[in-house]
C-alpha cells in the first residue's frame, strides 16, 4: 500500500464507509501493511515491535453464528483478538464460544442482555437501567461464563459505551 493510500486511510478513519471498505475488501493487505510500516516502532510493552489490537462485539446472534468463520481468517493470520460477548449468546450457543477461547482468544464481558440490542432488549437503554440492574447484567454474564465456559472474563464492554457511558 502506498503512502498516498495510508494517509488517506488514516485521515478518513472515521468514515464508516471507508473504514469497512479497507477491512472488508482487502483485510491481509492492509493488515500486511499496519505491521510491516511498523517495524522498529515501539509499542507499550515492547518498544521493538509494533501493536494492534482488534476486538469484536458479539451483540446478535447473525454475529455469533459467524465466530468459527472469523476464528479460521485470524488463525491464518496468527492474530488473536477479543470478543466481547452477551451472556445470553453465550447461554444460547456454547459451542461457538468454547471455540474463541479453545482458539486462544480473549472474551470480554459484555453484559447478559446487552441493554440497547433490537434483537433482544429493544427500547432498553443501559445508560438508563438502574445501577443494580447494571451490576446485575455484569455479574450475570460473569456467571454464564465461569458455568459454562468454565472462564473468567478479565474485562468488560459496556453496550455502545461512547454513546452510552454514564458515571456509574
Amino acid at each position: 500500500m502506498n503512502r498516498a493510500l495510508m494517509k488517506f486511510i488514516r485521515k478518513n478513519s472515521n468514515n464508516i464507509l471507508i473504514t469497512g471498505a479497507i477491512t472488508s475488501l482487502m483485510p491481509a493487505y492492509f493488515l500486511r501493511n499496519v505491521m510491516g510500516n511498523s517495524t522498529g516502532k515501539g509499542n507499550f510493552s515492547n518498544p521493538k515491535r509494533c501493536c494492534l489490537t482488534i476486538s469484536f462485539d458479539c451483540d446478535y446472534s447473525r454475529d455469533v453464528e459467524a465466530i468459527p468463520a472469523v476464528l479460521r481468517l485470524l488463525k491464518t493470520f496468527g492474530i488473536k483478538t477479543s470478543f466481547a460477548c452477551v451472556g445470553y449468546w453465550i447461554e444460547q450457543f456454547p459451542k461457538e464460544h468454547s471455540m474463541i477461547i479453545d482458539y486462544g482468544h480473549e472474551i470480554v464481558n459484555h453484559t447478559y442482555s446487552h441493554p440497547d440490542n433490537d434483537e433482544l432488549t429493544p427500547g432498553r437503554k443501559f445508560k438508563n437501567i438502574s445501577y443494580g440492574e447494571k451490576k446485575r447484567e455484569i455479574d450475570k454474564c460473569h456467571k454464564v461464563c465461569a458455568d459454562i465456559l468454565n472462564y473468567e472474563p478479565v474485562g468488560c464492554r459496556i453496550p455502545h459505551f461512547k454513546n452510552l457511558f454514564t458515571p456509574d
